[in-house]
């Protein structure tokens, strides 16, 4: 099945606007051909202080494999209360 298509006027400043399809889309990388082809990925970015999960691959597998486990509904009540004190 062809990717969606619609044809996208710019306005007199040469700007287009993506309405919906930038929904929960923070920012775009934009490729150039010498075409004229204009290529947009969508791009998120995260907190700089979350960098180092996405940046660990064995961290990043513990959380998903958490995740997976709880949509599955295999998980253990936890009182906090039971937990260490921060320091």
């Amino acid at each position: 099945m062809p990717p969606a298509q619609k044809k996208l006027v710019p306005d007199e400043r040469g700007r287009v606007t993506l309405g919906e399809a930038a929904k929960g889309v923070s920012s775009y990388q934009a490729s150039f051909a010498s075409d004229g082809t204009v290529t947009l990925t969508p791009m998120m970015e995260i907190p700089a202080r979350e960098r180092w999960l996405w940046e660990n691959k064995k961290a990043m597998a513990k959380v998903r494999r958490g995740l997976e486990q709880s949509a599955r509904g295999e998980t253990t009540p936890l009182d906090l209360a039971d937990l260490p004190p921060d320091d």
